[in-house]
């Protein structure tokens, strides 16, 4: 499989347009029951989420992998991307 089908497989143009449609998709990604558990335990404590304070580690590691910031790329339609605290947002450095 080539770099770029790939990078296609990491998410759809039907689940970009459901997310367009809807605000909101699943889909597989690449982390483990591991991940998983860390998200829920981290989404169980976090009451406010307009307080991005309290985002942890584990919580900015999983949002700063690789594979997230494809998909937020593609999702976005940018060249890149930057987290800043609660999102993903897009622009340019120039």
């Amino acid at each position: 499989m080539s770099a770029a089908d790939s990078q296609n497989k990491m998410i759809t143009e039907a689940e970009i347009e459901q997310f367009d449609r809807d605000g909101v998709v699943t889909f597989n990604g690449p982390f483990t029951g591991c991940h998983i558990k860390t998200l829920g335990r981290i989404f169980d404590r976090v009451d406010e989420w307009d307080d991005y304070s309290r985002f942890e580690p584990e919580l900015l590691e999983i949002f700063q992998h690789p594979f997230c910031e494809e998909v937020a790329r593609r999702v976005l339609r940018a060249n890149e991307v930057e987290f800043m605290g609660g999102g993903c947002g897009r622009g340019s450095r120039e």
